[in-house]
């Protein structure tokens, strides 16, 4: 399908927007690393502040500090005391996930473009910038990606796969975002840790969009993130890890792998989204 860039009934048409992009970090307990990603966002904002013709304060970064003990909030506060891009820290009570905490995030204001980061990645300089001019260059595409720097070697025939289900490479339209409903909350996606991937997977499905292969952002292997748990098997071709799936795996996976099932799914979510439209007030 390619859908046009909707006027979104539930957020109101394209525009007036509240700035130009927000950059949406969830984070939890990374006390001891956030700043860096911090560090890579800001100046990643600030060399196409440089280059281009937005200024820094066109642009904001959202944490969304998801139930940390270490803290994380009061790492992000100091640092966003002298930031010059301004920093927003939203806190969730307790641990909701990532799917939760980027919906939060990215409800905050009405950006033109979303961009995302994991608290232990980085953006390199030029991503903001390329995202930026690849949607400006591209009033048919509802999103960019980009190419991914992997910080430990995988097998060859898995980087496809990688880079085209992480978020931290994408740059999405707001009206996307909102038309495929953002990061769905269903916790058995949760638990197997796919949200990244249906997200992508709904939006390839829904939206013309620009690839590149210019890397302009670097994921990260730290002890018991999302990719040191399968990185044993990135390790190897895919053909070496063929096992039955559990139960939990049947149920999802269909959703996240299968093309009908996803159109069932965003079907569902846009007919909620009319229903509380014009339902009477």
């Amino acid at each position: 399908m390619n859908q046009p860039i909707p006027d979104d009934p539930a957020a109101g048409p394209q525009g007036p927007y509240t700035h130009r992009a927000s950059v949406v970090i969830p984070c939890r307990n990374a006390a001891s690393y956030i700043r860096r990603t911090l560090d890579s966002a800001v100046t990643s904002v600030l060399v196409h502040a440089a280059h281009g013709p937005d200024p820094a304060s066109a642009f904001r970064i959202v944490t969304v500090d998801d139930g940390s003990s270490d803290g994380t909030s009061d790492r992000i506060a100091d640092f966003a005391a002298t930031s010059p891009v301004g920093i927003t820290i939203l806190r969730n009570p307790e641990n909701r996930g990532v799917s939760a905490s980027r919906n939060a995030g990215a409800a905050q204001g009405r950006p033109q473009y979303l961009l995302f980061l994991d608290d232990d990645d980085e953006f390199l300089p030029d991503h903001v910038g390329s995202c930026v001019h690849g949607l400006d260059s591209s009033p048919e595409a509802g999103f960019v990606r980009t190419g991914v720097e992997l910080a430990d070697p995988v097998h060859p025939s898995w980087y496809a796969a990688i880079r085209n289900t992480l978020v931290i490479n994408l740059c999405v339209r707001i009206e996307c975002h909102r038309f495929i409903g953002g990061f769905s909350p269903d916790p058995n996606l949760r638990t197997l840790q796919v949200e990244d991937a249906l997200y992508s997977s709904l939006l390839f499905d829904t939206f013309q969009n620009r690839m590149t292969d210019h890397v302009t952002v670097r994921y990260h292997r730290r002890p018991g993130n999302a990719f040191d748990r399968q990185y044993a098997r990135f390790s190897q071709p895919p053909e070496a890890n063929i096992t039955a799936l559990t139960p939990e795996e049947e149920r999802v996976y269909p959703l996240v792998f299968g093309r009908h099932e996803r159109a069932a799914f965003l079907n569902r979510h846009r007919t909620d989204v009319l229903k509380r439209c014009f339902q009477p007030a």
